[in-house]
């Protein structure tokens, strides 16, 4: 079950690594894309968070069974 964890978390960082070069390479074809770039960042940044939160109450909940 850990290495499901790991995993998404593992992927979650890779791409945020590699959006944020794409940010701070200036690879942005205008304020738009810009925008959007720094929304996906934020995106995957609350997905993490996400399923950290309910990864949480999932092992909590198996610790209780």
């Amino acid at each position: 079950m850990l290495n499901l964890k790991d995993k998404f978390s593992k992927r979650i960082d890779e791409l945020s690594e590699t959006s944020a070069a794409y940010l701070v390479s200036g690879s942005c074809a205008d304020h738009t894309e810009y925008k959007m770039m720094v929304g996906k960042l934020a995106g995957l940044q609350q997905a993490k968070q996400e399923f950290q939160e309910i990864w949480d109450k999932f092992v909590h909940q198996q610790e209780e069974d």
